[in-house]
């Protein structure tokens, strides 16, 4: 790496080191940059989604088809974020057993017949970052697909450049982020993002 700013620009990660976000259960955030109401709006504490609050939407369903190993448990769009749950393989949540049906990522790349054919990576082959599956990738495809076709309809649409993730350890937290997500649009003035 190259000394020249001496890690002045460098942001510091706020993922957990200790993990690699892969296999397991996520809490996800993301909010839209300086939280406009890009989504629509909440109306007699239910959410009235606006076109780009339906692109939201019909794109976090679509995750499952394009990664495979995901499943998404609740998910609300709120008027100015989003929260959702998404389980990847292996999570202890899901009863996805890898051992009895392993999924070998790389047979997405070669089976002709699947949704989502990613390229090889050019020069980075196999190794192309899109091709993980891992919970940033499913989010910048996410962000991206949404930003692509917002942008169509409002130019100034935009994301917040970071999503916050929570690692759920246990079916208990697992129940209580699930209960927020369905109550989220019913406590819309309690919420932080109000």
């Amino acid at each position: 790496m190259s000394d020249k700013f001496r890690n002045r620009y460098r942001i510091e990660t706020s993922r957990a080191q200790w993990w690699e976000y892969g296999n397991g259960s996520y809490f996800i955030t993301i909010c839209t940059r300086n939280r406009l109401h890009f989504f629509g709006e909440i109306i007699e504490k239910e959410m009235c989604k606006s076109k780009i609050g339906e692109i939201a939407e019909t794109h976090w369903k679509e995750i499952p088809d394009r990664f495979v190993h995901a499943r998404l448990g609740a998910y609300i769009i709120m008027p100015n974020h989003m929260h959702g749950i998404i389980n990847i393989e292996g999570s202890h949540h899901e009863s996805l057993d890898l051992e009895k049906n392993p999924i070998d990522f790389r047979e997405m790349i070669e089976d002709p017949e699947n949704s989502w054919k990613p390229s090889r990576g050019g020069v980075t082959g196999i190794h192309n970052p899109m091709l993980n599956r891992n919970l940033s990738t499913m989010l910048r495809w996410y962000t991206g697909r949404v930003s692509y076709e917002a942008h169509k309809i409002n130019p100034d649409f935009g994301w917040h450049k970071r999503f916050h993730d929570r690692i759920i350890r246990d079916p208990e937290e697992y129940k209580i982020k699930t209960i927020y997500i369905q109550m989220n649009p019913m406590n819309w003035k309690e919420d932080e993002y109000y």
